[in-house]
């Protein structure tokens, strides 16, 4: 009787689960991140393998689905990082300084001008 896909992608985390993650962890240098393509590569797993077959090498197919993850969010932080000062200049251009009006006097004589305030009491309150 043939084991599922379910049960092979078990197995397998449980047989090399450790030996993977110390591979993934010592290519990265961060062990959270080294879990999060781990976790990816189990997700893949269990999408794929009931559909498309259990690979010969199951140990195999996780680390290497995996290491593409690790790719892929590298690339994906590259561009992120690239861009950001790109954001920040067009983030700056839109955006009003901070402090528009320098005497807060001033900004008190506009707020009290503000035409929900009837007239005649406008400048009483200046």
């Amino acid at each position: 009787m043939p084991i599922n896909a379910h049960r092979q992608a078990e197995m397998a985390v449980r047989v090399s689960y450790g030996r993977l993650l110390a591979a993934l962890a010592t290519r990265t240098h961060d062990l959270t991140v080294a879990e999060d393509a781990l976790s990816e590569a189990l997700i893949k797993a269990l999408e794929h393998w009931p559909h498309k077959g259990i690979p010969r090498n199951p140990e195999a197919w996780l680390m290497t689905v995996a290491k593409n993850k690790l790719k892929n969010m590298a690339r994906h932080a590259q561009i992120v990082e690239s861009t950001l000062p790109e954001l920040a200049t067009l983030f700056d251009e839109a955006m009003p300084p901070a402090n528009p009006i320098p005497d807060d006097r001033l900004k008190l004589m506009f707020i009290c001008a503000h035409p929900v305030i009837e007239p005649a009491m406008r400048a009483p309150l200046m």
